[in-house]
């Protein structure tokens, strides 16, 4: 799976899809980021353009299983240009933050995203 770096987002032209819940994604998203909750991309993968590398991301609690590497897959296997942001939001917001020379606190989990916690399928990451 193509994994990009959180600097790279402001590098190249990308769609970027939060595929985290809407509570998760009104807490914070990266900016121009299309949100598309996991459990909906299948039914809306029309609204992505297949003419552009695709970046999908989630909060990474689960590496390797994470929403937004099933995500990626899922694209990849539709025939999008698609990878997932490596380490996830919180690896883009501490990203930002390094750049601004601010500290931020982490990202709280949701119940069944703690780490060690069985992925739920849609729910988590």
């Amino acid at each position: 799976m193509k994994r990009t770096q959180p600097e790279e987002l402001a590098q190249e032209h990308v769609t970027v899809v939060d595929v985290r819940s809407q509570e998760e994604f009104d807490a914070g998203h990266v900016p121009g980021a299309v949100h598309v909750p996991i459990e909906d991309l299948e039914s809306r993968l029309a609204e992505l353009p297949v003419t552009r590398p695709v970046v999908a991301y989630c909060n990474m609690f689960h590496p390797g299983s994470s929403r937004g590497e099933r995500a990626a897959a899922l694209l990849a296997g539709r025939g999008f240009d698609a990878a997932v942001l490596e380490g996830g939001y919180p690896a883009w917001r501490d990203f930002q933050d390094q750049d601004a020379g601010v500290t931020s606190p982490p990202v709280s989990a949701s119940p069944g995203d703690a780490p060690g916690e069985a992925d739920t399928g849609g729910a988590g990451c």
